[in-house]
């Protein structure tokens, strides 16, 4: 089965949820009660083959694991201001700025962010993919996986 996207309307309006897991950031929330979401506000996100769907960056989604034969193909762009404070900028995160296209503006050479404090998204282990972190095998072993994607990896 290679299932469908789930989403939790008018989440993103809470804000940031927390995505530790005992104290480590594991790329996922482990429930909706602990983010105070519904759980009758979730909402399959079906489509046909080759259908796109757009989300606002705080909406809660989910889905089940690929067990199909077949690919789940996913891309991801990801947008922010010229001269918003990437969250994170460690080796997994830093293949992509070199990459980054400015799409209108200027570059800028301050940070822009809003007051308040953000957690860090930082992990019990180095790792090299969100799956990976989600799944929690980067600890398993002690040792990061080298996928062979990224830049900065050593082949």
């Amino acid at each position: 089965m290679n299932a469908c996207l789930r989403v939790a309307a008018g989440s993103h309006r809470q804000g940031l949820a927390s995505h530790e897991v005992d104290g480590f950031f594991a790329g996922k929330i482990t429930s909706l009660e602990g983010v105070g979401v519904d759980a009758s506000t979730v909402v399959d996100c079906e489509g046909p083959a080759g259908s796109v769907v757009f989300l606002h960056p705080l909406v809660i989604h989910s889905s089940e694991k690929n067990l199909s034969d077949m690919y789940r193909r996913v891309f991801i762009p990801a947008y922010r201001a010229a001269d918003a404070f990437p969250i994170y900028y460690g080796p997994h995160a830093a293949h992509n700025e070199p990459g980054a296209k400015l799409l209108r503006g200027a570059p800028a050479k301050t940070a822009r962010s809003e007051g308040g404090e953000w957690r860090l998204p930082i992990a019990a282990a180095e790792f090299n993919s969100l799956y990976e972190i989600q799944e929690g095998s980067h600890v398993k072993g002690g040792r990061k996986s080298s996928t062979g994607y990224f830049a900065h990896e050593k082949k």
